[in-house]
């Protein structure tokens, strides 16, 4: 059965009851990320730019979405801004460091780099912050994030970004690690090389952006990451690469489904942005990669999305993590909005989806969301309820994206756009 709003706030509610005020670190700033199953601290109580960033923004976007409750959230989207600029933003060199130890040195395993999926995700919140709470502050630190990118990250030649950087913003070469193998950067890309991860998240990062900085030459960049999403990662027959050269030649791997629906939401999130032109563009593909995912990644007998596989035979990592059941329900919600003569299918696999997540996937003791389970629910992943990898990012959106399409009786914003430019 498919959820109520009630049963999303309820799920929404319950784990921003158990992340906030508990994360807030009012000695060191930020959030502290570190939490087991029954949410009691942990032992990792360092500050990564990824995990800081998902809760600012989380915090900025439960009080821009519900303002019976802007008087308690804003003060942490604050917190969290401050914490960005004051501590993870390099008041020397710019750019945001990767992560600091508790006291505000450098983390030894390579805390001082800079990395632009990390940087994206600081644009990310601090233009929410800006959305939700009118911050000036907060404006003016993701200009500066983007002019710092833009300055020291853009490949003119090629298109698209290169990733890991040292504290000076220069590139770090490919190398190889002790063993002779390609080292590889702190999210598992192989120094010199681009990958599908980055790219979306920048693409989410400067729409956010531009949502609320009207910039002629942050609007050209994000229609560039558009492009790209669209014409150099996507690839037929609904399926995303993850790596790639520094001209874009395709590595080969496999394909990964949730990152395959998440795309369909933020490519349409961007281009909802950008206009109908935008929309035309990009909607068939954007629909294809959760249709293919849907194809091959999908659990039709017990629910759920898979992990990963290739793109043109059945899963073979069985795996259902934490996240992508959460982009999944809201990439199956919003096709159900848009994907006229095939609504049914993508709502019974939102609701078979949902009952999978609901029994064995979160916690209805002590809140919040289990890591990963197995095909048949058993758990199979990272003991705990947080860690500088698992924030309440995906799952917040979800439900909140989810309820209010619900709530509005409609299609909702980017739904709404992309029929009306199908329409025309």
């Amino acid at each position: 059965m498919a959820p109520s709003v009630d049963d999303l706030e309820s799920v929404m509610w319950a784990e921003l009851d158990a992340w906030y005020p508990r994360c807030v670190d009012v000695t060191h700033g930020g959030f502290t990320a570190g939490y087991d199953d029954k949410w009691n601290a942990t032992d990792e109580q360092d500050k990564a730019i990824v995990f800081q960033a998902r809760m600012t923004w989380v915090a900025a976007e439960v009080a821009r979405r519900r303002p019976e409750v802007a008087d308690m959230f804003e003060p942490y989207a604050l917190h969290g801004l401050r914490h960005l600029e004051e501590a993870m933003w390099d008041a020397r060199h710019g750019g945001f460091f990767w992560k600091l130890e508790n006291d505000g040195a450098h983390a030894p395993d390579g805390g001082h780099y800079k990395h632009v999926y990390g940087n994206a995700f600081a644009i990310y919140a601090a233009a929410n912050v800006h959305r939700a709470v009118g911050d000036p502050e907060s404006l003016a630190l993701a200009q500066r994030a983007f002019r710092w990118l833009e300055d020291h990250a853009a490949d003119a030649e090629n298109g698209g970004y290169v990733e890991a950087l040292d504290r000076r913003g220069r590139p770090l070469q490919p190398r190889l690690d002790e063993n002779g193998m390609w080292a590889l950067d702190h999210i598992g890309t192989a120094f010199g090389f681009k990958s599908m991860n980055t790219h979306i998240h920048m693409l989410e990062a400067y729409t956010a952006l531009y949502r609320v900085w009207d910039d002629p030459e942050l609007r050209d960049r994000l229609q560039a990451l558009l492009d790209i999403i669209a014409d150099r990662v996507y690839v037929e027959p609904g399926a995303l690469g993850l790596y790639f050269t520094p001209g874009w030649a395709a590595l080969p791997d496999h394909d990964s489904f949730g990152h395959d629906v998440e795309t369909t939401y933020l490519m349409l999130e961007a281009a909802e942005v950008l206009g109908h032109e935008a929309v035309e563009a990009v909607r068939e593909r954007a629909a294809k990669l959760t249709e293919h995912a849907l194809m091959y990644g999908y659990d039709a007998e017990l629910g759920g999305l898979y992990d990963s596989g290739s793109a043109f035979r059945n899963a073979t990592d069985r795996t259902k993590v934490w996240w992508a059941q959460a982009e999944a329900l809201n990439a199956f919600h919003l096709m159900s909005t848009i994907a006229e003569g095939e609504e049914g299918r993508y709502e019974e696999a939102f609701a078979r989806t949902w009952e999978f997540a609901e029994e064995f996937l979160i916690d209805g003791e002590h809140a919040g969301w289990w890591w990963s389970v197995d095909e048949v629910g058993v758990p199979n992943g990272e003991p705990g309820k947080g860690n500088n990898w698992k924030s309440a990012y995906h799952t917040v959106r979800a439900m909140l994206e989810i309820a209010d399409r619900m709530r509005s009786a409609g299609p909702g914003p980017i739904a709404k756009t992309v029929n009306e430019a199908g329409a025309g």
